[in-house]
């Protein structure tokens, strides 16, 4: 029975920050970013939506003369839909718009595997569809001279009171105030103090069970020597939050390795290299404390070519027939599909001479994926993949499966970019039976090559005495 496996970036947390232009909502978001000093917490700023300007609407615009205030500016529909792709941890390719063309440029900024998002813009809380999506809402609420004067670090000063007096003023009234509603009917504004106010006291009860409750508030801004409580108070919610996703994480994975019968053999698509003496002498060699860093690398090395051999079996072929020099044809075999390799940093490494002997011109991609020291939770730090990766044939190289957890997501930031599962081919020297199973539970087509297969638990060791360090 398939059983289905989610990463902790899907159901992203989305958090949306309104308020008037220069109310402050992007210095908000980046100094809670800051504070948090996670690589999954990523701002989305609705500028990126501005639709393109055809040769009227851009000479307007030079003009300060267009409305960029007005929801009609905004391309709503491609928001929602990339915030849905982000809300169930798919890959996500947004827009860059350029106010020096006053034109979306052609180049795309891809997001993907963020845990929390901070969708910030005047009408972030103005689309019901998006307020659909939100598990927190912001208001900014700011003083309009002082909105005002925050225009003047961007444009002249005749342009900022141009564009203030004909679109952002109006709309502000128009569009933009009446978010506070969105933000909730629980709260409320104090004028001298900036306290964020959700109600009842944040309990770790109401992070347990999102679904109770959207979190929401006014914030307003301003001067005071509390003025860090805002910040701290959104920073701890999302805390919680990544907490709670942690948590559910960890219990996914607890679960998928039980059920199991201990006397259950490996499924079909678990290949194992054949146990000769040759094999058996390179394991002795390899695992003997004795044995110099020069010698395992050489018989490393040639263990890696055999694992990555047996992997190329896998890949997609098609028929070829060529004439020999004899002028005899003969009927074999060519690749069907380019070949992408991707590397599990950083044991994956040693397995890239094996990898450069057999299929030179493979392209290389990295993750790395590495384990939480409190929580033994899997944490995707980095991504580099090939662009074409989606139509290749991929081998995933990774030297020890040991609870299969960092394998797991790996093949599934692989799946999410476009990769069919039948085209995936992972490749280890060690695994674990525990590790293997929850690979197999999860992806029954994947191919998995493996040089040994280990009964208990064992640390990962191999690209230390590889790297000799």
């Amino acid at each position: 029975m398939v059983v289905h496996y989610s990463p902790p970036w899907a159901n992203t947390h989305i958090i949306g920050i309104a308020g008037s232009s220069g109310s402050g909502k992007t210095s908000l978001a980046v100094r809670i970013v800051g504070a948090l000093n996670l690589p999954w917490v990523v701002i989305l700023s609705m500028d990126s939506f501005y639709k393109s300007l055809n040769p009227e609407e851009s000479a307007q615009a030079f003009r300060n003369e267009y409305d960029f205030d007005s929801p009609n500016s905004l391309d709503f529909d491609e928001l929602v839909e990339r915030l849905r792709d982000l809300k169930q941890g798919r890959k996500a390719e947004i827009p860059v718009y350029s106010f020096e063309k006053h034109q979306r440029v052609e180049q795309t900024t891809t997001i993907y595997s963020c845990h929390v998002l901070i969708l910030e813009g005047i009408l972030a809380l103005y689309d019901p569809r998006v307020l659909e999506l939100l598990d927190m809402r912001i208001f900014v609420d700011t003083d309009a001279d002082v909105c005002l004067a925050r225009r003047f670090d961007f444009t002249s000063i005749h342009g900022a009171i141009k564009q203030w007096t004909t679109f952002v003023k109006p709309n502000f009234e128009l569009y933009v105030e009446p978010q506070k509603k969105n933000a909730g009917k629980r709260s409320y504004t104090i004028p001298s103090e900036p306290l964020l106010h959700h109600g009842p006291p944040w309990d770790r009860e109401l992070y347990r069970n999102r679904s109770a409750t959207t979190p929401q508030s006014i914030i307003p801004r301003t001067q005071s020597n509390q003025s860090n409580l805002n910040q701290d108070m959104i920073t701890k919610h999302i805390q919680r939050a990544l907490l709670t996703k942690s948590d559910e994480h960890i219990k996914t994975l607890r679960a998928l390795g039980q059920g199991h019968d201990a006397d259950e053999p490996l499924p079909a698509s678990v290949k194992v290299l054949k146990d000769t003496p040759q094999l058996r002498a390179m394991h002795t060699i390899l695992h003997d404390e004795e044995t110099t860093r020069e010698d395992f690398v050489f018989y490393f090395d040639r263990l890696a070519t055999l694992l990555v051999e047996r992997g190329s079996d896998h890949l997609a072929f098609k028929p070829k027939e060529v004439v020999t020099p004899q002028g005899i044809t003969y009927a074999g075999l060519e690749l069907s599909k380019d070949v992408s390799a991707v590397v599990i940093l950083r044991s994956g490494g040693t397995l890239e001479v094996g990898l450069r002997r057999v299929v030179p011109d493979a392209r290389i991609g990295r993750l790395l994926i590495q384990s939480n020291a409190r929580t033994g939770e899997p944490e995707l730090h980095y991504q580099n993949l090939p662009s074409s990766l989606a139509k290749d044939s991929v081998l995933v190289l990774d030297p020890q499966v040991a609870t299969g957890a960092g394998a797991l997501m790996a093949v599934t930031v692989l799946k999410d970019h476009g990769v069919e599962e039948e085209r995936i081919v992972f490749v280890t020297y060690l695994a674990g039976l525990g590790g293997l199973r929850r690979l197999t539970k999860v992806f029954p087509k994947l191919k998995i090559i493996v040089g040994k297969i280990q009964e208990g638990f064992e640390r990962r060791w191999i690209d230390e005495r590889y790297f000799g360090s």
